[in-house]
C-alpha cells in the first residue's frame, strides 16, 4: 500500500507549475504606447497583430506585423545647393504602410 502514495508524491513533486503561471504577453495597447514613445510620437501604430515565435528559459521572441502611420508628414534632404537645402516629402500624413518585426 506505501508504493501507489509513492508514486502520488513523486507525480505531484514531477508536475510543471509554470502551467498555472500568468502569461506576460504584451498586449496591443502596450505595444501601440511604447511604439510611439520610442519613435518620438512621430510613428503610430494602427493595427497589430503579435505571433510568438519561439521560448528559451524566460525569455519569448514575437513576430509584430501591422500598419504603422506617420502623425506629420515626414521630410528627407536629397541635396544642398550653396545656401538652398532640398527636400522630398518621403511620408504622407495618416497613410498606412505594412510592416513587419521580431520583439524579445
Amino acid at each position: 500500500m506505501k508504493l501507489p502514495w509513492k508514486y502520488g508524491v513523486l507525480m505531484f513533486v514531477c508536475l510543471p507549475f509554470h502551467v498555472f503561471a500568468h502569461s506576460n504577453t504584451p498586449d496591443d495597447e502596450a505595444i501601440k504606447r511604447k511604439f510611439i514613445e520610442k519613435s518620438g510620437g512621430i510613428m503610430r501604430l494602427e493595427s497589430v497583430a503579435l505571433r510568438q515565435l519561439e521560448t528559451t528559459g524566460e525569455r519569448t521572441t514575437y513576430r509584430i506585423e501591422g500598419d504603422v502611420a506617420s502623425t506629420d508628414n515626414i521630410y528627407d534632404m536629397v541635396g544642398a545647393v550653396g545656401d538652398y537645402i532640398f527636400f522630398e516629402r518621403t511620408w504622407t500624413k495618416g497613410q498606412p504602410v505594412k510592416f513587419s518585426a521580431i520583439m524579445t
